[in-house]
């Protein structure tokens, strides 16, 4: 390991210097927009559903205004265009699926075991113990690689 550290020193490139970069307001504006106004509009859809779909157009609308304007400027603030490769498209959907189950996994387990088999918070706590310890080993360990 201490080789490919020296090695890497003399090899990879610094992508750490600072130089200026654009950053497009409207389009932070337009995705923030987008974004914030179909989550409130989904959150809403059970309770009041006028007022619910009136957000889902509205982020839908802004949402597609962001990726129409990021599609047409010469310095984007997120490169979409990289969604029309195949490899890139599959990767992020494996990405996005298994950072579902992962999430999905470490909030329905101790609802389950709380609710289910009625054991207390503490014990489910423990029961998740392990799982958390070595996620946290895990990311501890690739943020120092970095």
């Amino acid at each position: 390991m201490f080789i490919i550290l020296i090695i890497s020193w003399f090899w990879f490139p610094n992508y750490t210097d600072s130089h200026k970069i654009h950053i497009d307001w409207l389009s932070v504006f337009c995705s923030l927009l987008g974004i914030s106004a179909l989550l409130i509009g989904i959150n809403l859809l059970k309770s009041n559903l006028a007022v619910s779909l009136i957000l889902i157009i509205i982020g839908l609308l802004f949402s597609w205004w962001f990726v129409r304007r990021q599609t047409t400027l010469a310095e984007p603030t997120l490169r979409l265009t990289l969604f029309k490769k195949c490899g890139f498209r599959r990767m992020t959907l494996i990405i996005m699926l298994c950072y579902a189950a992962m999430l999905g996994g470490q909030a329905i387990v101790p609802l389950l075991l709380e609710n289910w088999l009625n054991l207390s918070g503490f014990t489910a706590g423990l029961f998740m113990l392990p799982g958390a310890l070595l996620n946290a080993i895990f990311f501890a360990d690739r943020r120092q690689s970095i």
